[in-house]
């Protein structure tokens, strides 16, 4: 394999207003401020795992990965000086949104440089829906569905050795004007996953203080509308307690963060593995914080002192989906979960002293206000009971999620999905154009409009706003002032103050 050491692998990582504003504007306007809007988007974000997790095994079998995060960076211009003919493919990891319309444009210019280079998308989307993404698109040549790291890096060595594409598990790809899905690769343990290489990075664009590390992979649980489900088939895979105290151990040792994200689906799903990890934390004695995720059935089986013995480790905030106020909600999307599972769990966790975190949902089949009352009743209960202890995120209008055992019910319902690739590159998630199909779209849609704009106006703030200049603050104060008068009084008629309110919410979007 030594003569494949200077091939590159492109990983890409989508995400980058300037190539939004390539359809916007007219050629010149776009070219002469492209610079400009470069230097005004440069921003801390969170570490790209995706395409991070599939560069060892790259490495590994000889490639030189090479990454693009077009959150942090001009990817037209990286492209630009990194495409020639030593890139075997070009992987682009995406979910579904923007992610995907970033992804295209950046495609599109690949096989305008050169068409010869294959094109290769991964991700969750693609995974959920290969067939119409190889179909609808042009610039898809090939899929990775599911976990890529074994795949991407097998994929690559077909490629190069002029294989057979039918011998690589878990990919789909167009053959002659057809097709073609091959067998899905099975799940890899966990456990064995090789260690990121976060030189490939430039750190410096990335928010360390809020440090991305993944212990486990799937979900053992059922929740309808959730990817995780059709993407991991129940499946739940987690890293040992001693391979994850090695890994937490490395990453404060080097980058010393102020805390570590866990972005697992259900850290605690392994009561002994989670139980493991506290005492080994409470034994290195790290000065780091770290936030996970709970269900709220967990809670059945924790303590308060359990909770207190994870503070001491230095955890500081746990996420806990409650979804809906509703039980009548709760089981249709098979939570398995009861709203006394939910209090039990603001009360541990509150008495611990540890912040309780969650957002909500609405806009399921069959939901009828008093379903979406209940949830505002228990944002709040929470809001007043737990002022300290408790961060409320929003009420969230349901996306039906492509592949999902939910988004086929909710198309029996009325609901017209993408038809194709590009189209779910302009779906945006948590926007009332995916749920006109309920009955109740307006009045959902001012509740969770609300539910994060609602704030008492304050005299203080506008006037600091003001000695800023701070214009579309205050005015934003005051639409929130409004929309907190609409939720408190369960008012949601006439809501022209909503629409101006998402207009600034998606003028921020784009910027």
């Amino acid at each position: 394999m030594s003569s494949n050491k200077a091939q590159k692998i492109i990983l890409i990582m989508p995400g980058e207003i300037g190539l939004y504003l390539k359809d916007k504007l007219p050629p010149l306007i776009y070219k002469a401020t492209r610079d400009i809007f470069s230097r005004l988007l440069q921003k801390k974000v969170t570490l790209p795992l995706s395409v991070l997790a599939l560069a060892p095994y790259l490495q590994k079998a000889g490639f030189e990965p090479v990454i693009i995060d077009g959150r942090v960076e001009d990817s037209i211009k990286r492209l630009n000086e990194e495409l020639d003919d030593k890139v075997v493919f070009v992987g682009i990891s995406c979910l579904t949104g923007s992610s995907v319309f970033f992804g295209l444009q950046c495609a599109q210019h690949v096989r305008k440089v050169n068409p010869k280079i294959p094109i290769v998308f991964g991700g969750v989307h693609v995974t959920l829906t290969p067939e119409q993404s190889l179909r609808t698109s042009e610039f898809v040549d090939i899929v990775v569905r599911g976990e890529g790291e074994h795949t991407a890096a097998e994929l690559a060595k077909c490629l190069t050795d002029g294989g057979d594409l039918s011998k690589v598990d878990g990919v789909s790809y167009k053959k002659d004007g057809e097709i073609i899905h091959n067998q899905d690769r099975p799940f890899f343990s966990f456990n064995d996953q090789l260690e990121f290489d976060y030189s490939l990075l430039n750190m410096d664009n990335y928010d360390l203080s809020r440090f991305l590390y993944q212990s486990e992979r799937g979900c053992p649980h059922r929740c309808q509308f959730c990817d995780v489900l059709v993407v991991h088939r129940r499946t739940f895979r987690k890293k040992s307690a001693e391979m994850v105290l090695k890994d937490m151990k490395g990453i404060y040792d080097k980058y010393k963060p102020d805390k570590l994200i866990l972005v697992d689906d259900c850290f605690f799903a392994d009561f002994k593995r989670a139980t493991a990890v506290i005492e080994g934390l409470i034994g290195m004695k790290l000065d780091m914080k770290w936030h996970a995720s709970c269900r709220a059935q967990y809670f059945r089986r924790t303590t308060v002192d359990f909770w207190k013995r994870a503070k001491e480790s230095g955890l500081v905030e746990v996420y806990v989906g409650v979804e809906s106020g509703s039980q009548k909600i709760l089981d249709y999307i098979k939570k398995d979960c009861t709203i006394g599972d939910i209090k039990s769990g603001v009360e541990q966790i509150n008495e611990a002293g540890l912040t309780f975190m969650t957002n909500l949902m609405c806009g399921f089949p069959g939901e009828e206000k008093r379903d979406v009352e209940l949830s505002m009743d228990i944002i709040d209960k929470l809001r007043n009971g737990y002022p300290e202890t408790v961060q409320l995120g929003k009420i969230f209008l349901y996306a039906p999620c492509p592949g999902t055992p939910l988004h086929k019910k909710v198309v029996e319902a009325g609901f017209d999905p993408p038809k194709t690739l590009y189209d779910w590159g302009q779906f945006r998630i948590g926007h009332r154009s995916h749920t006109e199909w309920h009955p109740l779209v307006d009045y959902l849609w001012a509740v969770s409009v609300c539910s994060h704009r609602g704030v008492p106006f304050s005299w203080k703030t506008a006037r600091q706003r003001l000695k800023r200049l701070n214009i579309p603050g205050v005015v934003r104060d005051m639409l929130g002032h409004i929309a907190w008068y609409r939720w408190k009084h369960r008012y949601f008629k006439y809501p022209l103050d909503v629409k101006i309110i998402d207009s600034i919410d998606r003028f921020f979007y784009l910027w």
